[in-house]
């Protein structure tokens, strides 16, 4: 923990950045490629004796589409105050940063700060801070009166937020959230694949963060790896959020389209008059959302398709390859494919082959399959109750296993099915009453589409319409030399 010293008491507030803490840093996974051309990392949580999440990380699902960032602006935290003498209040600052696996009981016992004031500090916080949000580098900065009695604390979550406590004329602490106010606007982005689509986005000056957020709207549809060709075209109309001018996360995705060889598809963002919530509809107002994702897996490439002839690589008879492989490097995070119960749940000494391998029971009579995990979802319990794109296990190669893959499986009624064949059921489409609405909506979101076409067009017309110039050592090219004088 990066600190400096000034009193026996510095450290008491340290850990408040870590109270509770449900933290940061997954473990990053091996160097293979996901399907959108970008390393994919995981994520894995430790839980200290008193029950607090240390910070580490921890296993999350996904929504319809996931916008990059965290709190405010992600995991970036900006730098905490630097020590010295806040003129003010002629308070001296004293500043540090939290630390992989600190938690609040381990830094306070480490410390042996004082219960009675410790407990006031994190009652005055309750409410205000989520103690889960404690992130690995997040900073923090104390500040002591000339008595050396410890009066303020700022906890910086991110760019955008900090917490404050202080401490009153009457002794009692209280905390209050700030917000830096930030600039969004909405923005239109796209134009051809060349490459991958992560390859294509990074060209553009975008965040990649991007990336993840068009494959998760599209995952009930689109496999990013066996299902994008260079030459497909993709658009996205999204909120990008900047402070002081420069960006720091991207908001909500209101619509976005893939076309290619898969053919193609819209999203778009639609909540109706009285609502809790929206959902992503496409153009037509079907719900995109459906009873089955494609892939169980974010960033996959298939190593080996659904055949029940297949020779096994391992036993080297023929077996009924009931499924389909994934490659992915080891540790890349599982989804449940669809809404279900836990229904086995077995380590690798127990599943003869299978490694280690969950089973969850869905609606209509289908049952999922997952193999060679490396480790289960920290918490998953047989009889657990899992919703779509929640995290279940992590890619491994236990088992009967040649390289790190999942081998997914489903059954419907008891037989193998193929799973990319299974006919899904949406989820429900846009109200009878919110329908005109949606409609002039769409055709917004529409006009953009067309307005990123023609910069596009623009943008390849101008490329071609450029003066080629002659390759390094030709007559003409720069620095090449001039005509010889007689």
């Amino acid at each position: 923990m990066t600190r400096t010293r000034s009193t026996s008491k510095w450290l008491w507030l340290a850990v408040l950045g870590a109270a509770g803490a449900a933290g940061c840093g997954g473990k990053k996974s091996g160097g293979a490629a996901n399907a959108a051309g970008a390393p994919v990392a995981s994520a894995g949580a430790a839980v200290d004796g008193g029950g607090a999440v240390a910070a580490g990380g921890g296993d999350a699902g996904g929504g319809a589409a996931a916008s990059a960032g965290g709190d405010g602006a992600g995991t970036g935290t900006g730098a905490a105050p630097a020590a010295g003498t806040d003129d003010d209040d002629n308070l001296r600052m004293v500043t540090g940063a939290v630390e992989k696996k600190d938690t609040l009981s381990s830094v306070l016992t480490r410390e042996g700060i004082d219960r009675q004031e410790q407990a006031a500090i994190v009652k005055a916080m309750t409410g205000v801070f989520d103690f889960r949000s404690v992130r690995e580098g997040q900073t923090y900065a104390l500040g002591y009166n000339p008595e050396g009695e410890l009066e303020r604390f700022e906890y910086v979550a991110s760019l955008l937020v900090t917490y404050e406590v202080e401490r009153g004329a009457d002794g009692a602490f209280t905390a209050r959230r700030n917000e830096k106010p930030v600039d969004t606007q909405i923005v239109e982005i796209g134009g051809p694949i060349d490459g991958t689509l992560y390859e294509t986005i990074k060209k553009t000056g975008e965040s990649t963060a991007l990336v993840g957020t068009i494959v998760d709207v599209f995952a009930w549809d689109i496999n990013f790896y066996t299902d994008q060709h260079p030459g497909d075209s993709y658009k996205v109309v999204i909120e990008k959020q900047s402070l002081d001018g420069k960006h720091i996360n991207y908001g909500k995705l209101l619509a976005a389209e893939y076309s290619g060889k898969v053919g193609t598809y819209r999203a778009f963002y639609f909540q109706a008059e009285g609502a809790k919530k929206g959902s992503y509809y496409d153009d037509k107002g079907q719900n995109i959302v459906k009873s089955m994702l494609k892939t169980p897996l974010r960033f996959v490439r298939i190593s080996s398709g659904f055949n029940p002839k297949r020779m096994h690589p391992i036993l080297h008879i023929t077996r009924g390859h009931m499924g389909t492989d994934f490659a992915a490097p080891v540790g890349t995070p599982v989804w449940s494919t669809a809404d279900g119960t836990v229904s086995v749940k077995l380590p690798e000494s127990q599943s003869r082959g299978k490694g280690n391998y969950i089973e969850i029971k869905h609606a209509g009579g289908l049952t999922s399959g997952y193999m060679h995990l490396s480790k289960f979802a920290k918490g998953l319990k047989l009889g657990q109750v899992v919703k779509q794109k929640q995290v279940i296990g992590y890619v491994g190669t236990t088992g009967l296993s040649t390289g790190p893959h999942l081998h997914f499986m489903l059954k419907e009624n008891g037989s193998y099915v193929d799973p990319q064949k299974v006919k899904m059921r949406r989820d429900v489409p846009v109200p009878k009453g919110a329908q005109d609405a949606f409609k002039r909506a769409v055709a917004d979101r529409m006009a953009a589409f067309q307005r990123i076409d023609s910069k596009a067009k623009a943008a390849t017309a101008a490329a071609a319409a450029a003066p080629v110039q002659p390759a390094p050592g030709t007559p003409g090219a720069p620095g090449a030399p001039g005509p010889r004088m007689p």
